[in-house]
């Protein structure tokens, strides 16, 4: 059964009725490992009457903690104006450029999946502390922005961006992929990562994460969906146990 975030007509309350557990061993989920927190709430069971809503909580323990990551800043100056040419050229440039790192987090063992792009394996090296495996996916790539026509007339770099991405939302093959082909992919990643039923660590990219935000919402899971990410910014998402998760080989 899935679990929702939505108050139901069902809710898990101690005897008191005063207020909901699910909400609080959700948190609790996300800051303690799961070998301390189920224990615990084993002992607290005679007062919640924890035995008895145990079905309704069960998608909180078997189900997998996703943190996403911004890469860090880019240490890229756009110029104000260009034309078509120059600005294909920028973004380009944009993508080889180097980060500026100004934050940390230390790794508790979970895997961490990156994009192939520069930024985001500057990232997991100098941003995450402790041994890690990076495991590189096309499927977490940023998603690519052209110009949205040829001209030498030098036009506002915020117009490029706006009608290049304009493009995309409506499925123009001017852009390298279109809206329908990132909906797939995005969703062909979290698919990937469900199966495999693990707590993980993805470092991607901000107009990417901002779609994934509309397809991670879909499936139930619980966190902060703001589309909009700041560079570093961490967040993390618990999403149900699947059937038969755990069996998944994820592409390389």
């Amino acid at each position: 059964m899935d679990y929702q975030t939505k108050p139901s007509k069902d809710k898990v309350v101690p005897k008191n009725g005063k207020a909901e557990i699910a909400p609080v061993v959700f948190f609790l989920r996300q800051q303690i490992p799961l070998s301390v927190l189920f224990p615990v709430l084993l002992t607290t069971g005679c007062h919640f009457d924890f035995f008895k809503r145990l079905p309704l909580l069960l998608p909180i323990f078997t189900g997998m903690n996703i943190t996403f990551i911004r890469h860090s800043k880019v240490d890229f100056k756009w110029k104000a104006f260009y034309h078509s040419r120059d600005f294909d050229l920028a973004c380009g440039a944009y993508d080889h450029a180097p980060t500026i790192t100004s934050g940390s987090l230390k790794l508790s063992g979970k895997s961490v999946y990156i994009s192939e792009l520069k930024r985001a394996e500057e990232t997991a090296h100098a941003f995450l502390i402790g041994e890690k495996e990076l495991i590189r996916t096309a499927l977490l790539n940023e998603i690519p922005l052209n110009s949205f026509i040829d001209t030498s007339l030098k036009l506002p770099t915020i117009i490029w961006m706006i009608a290049g991405r304009l493009q995309w939302y409506f499925n123009s093959s001017r852009q390298a992929e279109v809206r329908e082909k990132s909906k797939l992919r995005i969703s062909r990643f979290l698919d990937l990562l469900e199966e495999k039923n693990e707590d993980c660590i993805l470092i991607g990219h901000g107009f990417y994460f901002a779609q994934m935000m509309t397809e991670i919402k879909k499936r139930n899971a619980s966190g902060n969906t703001r589309k909009r990410m700041q560079n570093e910014e961490i967040r993390t998402f618990t999403l149900p146990q699947l059937p038969g998760a755990g069996i998944s080989q994820f592409p390389q």
